[in-house]
Parts: structure tokens; sequence; C-alpha cells
């Protein structure tokens, strides 16, 4: 890890709270090191993938849902970890045509630079980068 990078880690339970609490942590733990519109985007991301997590990966109350958020120079990498049993595969980007659920990966593609999925042990990494200017 070069000196300019800089890693972050959270932790929130799988409850209907959770997408809200890991946004405010998120800001709580960015807002000074990155811009403003950087910092919109990321409370974004965070809250759409550990909506996901419990939406998709089955994660419950209790359970926990991991987020790093590494800042590089230039970029910032958003990871959201749980040890849901099914995790979620992104088959298609695009809206569905009716109903207001399943705009996440959505909202992440337009985003992100670059984002991606992978299996981590029994759960799933789901993970985002884009890029920052200081603020």
């Amino acid at each position: 890890m070069s000196p300019a990078t800089r890693t972050l880690h959270l932790t929130v339970d799988g409850s209907a709270s959770a997408p809200r609490r890991a946004r405010r942590l998120a800001r709580e733990r960015l807002a000074s090191l990155v811009s403003a519109e950087t910092m919109n985007e990321v409370e974004l991301i965070v809250g759409e993938l550990v909506a996901n997590s419990i939406d998709h990966g089955g994660v419950l109350a209790g359970e926990t849902i991991e987020v790093g958020l590494e800042l590089r120079e230039g970029l910032v990498r958003i990871e959201v970890r749980d040890e849901g049993f099914e995790g979620f595969r992104p088959a298609l980007v695009r809206p569905p045509s009716a109903g207001v659920a399943g705009h996440g990966l959505v909202i992440v593609d337009s985003l992100a630079d670059r984002w991606g999925i992978r299996r981590h042990g029994a759960g799933t990494v789901v993970w985002a980068e884009l890029p920052h200017d200081r603020s």
C-alpha cells in the first residue's frame, strides 16, 4: 500500500437501516478527503451495494456486512462483502420496465468507472471504482 493510499473499514448489521447507516459512516470518514460530488457518488454506491447484500445476499438482521473504502491518488474503491448464501449475478444492467426495485446496479454502473463481483469464501464481494478529486 503506497503512502497515498488510505483504507477504511466499516461494519453494519443486516437490518433495514443498514444502507442508511453505511452511507452515514462513509460520509463521516471520507467527506474531508474527497470532493462533495465524489462523496455523493460514494454514498449512492455504498447504499445500493449494502441494500443488495440484504436483498440478494440473504443477509439477515444480526449478521454483518463489511464495507471497505480505499482511497488512492485519483481513485476511490468501494467493496461490500457479505456472507450471504447466494449472492447475485448481474445478468443485465438495465432499468426494470416497471416498479421501484431493481435499479441498484444501474446506478452503480452509471457512476462507477469499473465494478464487478467476486466470490469470497461462502459470500460475495461487490466492488466499484470511481475517480475522485481532492476536496
